[in-house]
């Protein structure tokens, strides 16, 4: 795989950076947009590295770039590969070449960070926070959820515009053809997001020296997956610092929100089953997330999602895999816990139903399926099919 022609052009008030990556099966001109004042002030490819080397080590390809890229990427990139090829060894171990090593240069100020309306983000951009500092931005990257319309598009940005007036933070709307290129060759994006949303942070290194990728998992289950504590650091250059925040379980999270700031609640948007700029109310994650504002007595103050929960959808479900199980847990100690013992029934249930076995189906083989083959291969463990034992909250 080659990185070459790199190309910077001024679009309004914004700057887009580009560069054509070539494989031996085809080619694609890879773009990201930023505010002008956000813009990277250097042609440094260290982006266009991170978003290419898990499409490279998928198609079987090394890498060679045709431009300057950060010293300190290019020494991280081998424990990179180190890292994949543990998660799914069939992964090609890519070596990455470049024209030239760029050295050190001072990083910019601002510390930015990324921000969808999920309940990561909503939390990662609420909670006080110590390293790297308060945040200065919140980004949030049109275009990166394929599944969105021109007017759900439009619709996500002004609703991310509001929650982020509420927060008091500013509100930066990237925009990029990253999934385009990607989703064909690693077709699940949990398997590419870290590398994807650092190609994003490093369109930015002109303003920010820091960008906060929202933690997915909670202490107790950091395992492989596309963005992870593991992984994203790695991403970082002396330019710019690709910070994983902390973890913590999404129960945890929602409880916080509705305990501290329960005026974003009515921003909160975790769901990617269909193309509205709502939540559906019956996917997994729609109810998960609703048991969780349950749990903290707070659904009705959620308004984009439904007034009730579907309890036909939640008899339906069997959950299976480590942090499923670990929040849904949670949810029953924490519905217990305020006397909702006939919901904490139904979230028993839907565990009872899904133990003993990993997520249902095959492995992908579109994608490396980083977390679904962590999942199969700790139950292959000795005594992984005894149920687990009863877990205490996490967090607050």
């Amino acid at each position: 795989m080659i990185v070459d022609e790199l190309r910077t052009r001024e679009r309004g008030d914004d700057v887009e950076r580009s560069a054509r990556i070539r494989w031996a099966a085809g080619e694609f001109r890879l773009s990201v947009s930023t505010p002008r004042r956000l813009a990277a002030s250097r042609d440094d490819a260290a982006g266009f590295v991170c978003a290419a080397l898990l499409p490279a080590m998928r198609l079987g390809e090394d890498l060679e770039v045709q431009a300057g890229v950060s010293r300190r990427l290019l020494e991280r990139v081998p424990r990179i590969v180190d890292v994949y090829t543990s998660w799914d060894p069939r992964l090609h171990r890519t070596r990455v070449r470049a024209e030239r090593e760029l050295g050190p240069r001072t990083a910019a100020a601002g510390v930015g960070g990324f921000f969808s309306r999920g309940v990561d983000s909503m939390h990662s951009a609420a909670m006080p926070r110590g390293l790297p500092g308060a945040l200065t931005e919140l980004v949030h990257c049109d275009r990166l959820e394929p599944l969105h319309s021109p007017a759900v598009r439009a619709e996500e940005i002004r609703l991310a515009g509001e929650a982020a007036g509420v927060l008091e933070v500013p509100l930066v709307v990237i925009e990029t053809n990253l999934r385009d290129l990607t989703d064909p060759i690693v077709a699940d994006w949990a398997d590419m997001v870290g590398g994807g949303l650092a190609f994003l942070a490093h369109a930015m290194a002109g303003g920010l020296g820091h960008v906060v990728i929202p933690s997915s998992a909670a202490p107790t289950t950091v395992i492989p997956t596309g963005s992870s504590p593991m992984l994203d650091a790695m991403f970082s250059t002396d330019e710019l610092e690709v910070y994983h925040d902390a973890p913590g379980s999404r129960p945890a999270k929602v409880a916080w929100l509705a305990r501290e700031r329960p005026e974003l609640l009515p921003f909160l948007k975790v769901c990617f089953h269909e193309d509205r700029s709502g939540n559906c109310g019956r996917c997994p994650k729609c109810l998960v997330t609703m048991l969780s504002l349950e749990a903290a007595d707070a659904l009705g103050l959620a308004t984009g999602f439904p007034r009730e929960l579907d309890r036909s959808a939640l008899a339906a479900l069997d959950v299976r895999g480590i942090q499923p199980r670990e929040e849904f847990r949670e949810i029953e100690w924490r519905l217990r816990e305020r006397g909702g013992e006939q919901l904490a029934d139904l979230v028993a249930d839907a565990l009872d139903r899904g133990a003993g076995g990993p997520p249902d189906g095959e492995l992908r083989s579109d994608s490396p399926a980083f977390l679904a083959r962590a999942e199969r291969d700790a139950m292959r463990l000795p005594g992984s099919r005894s149920p687990p034992p009863e877990a205490g909250p996490s967090g607050s």
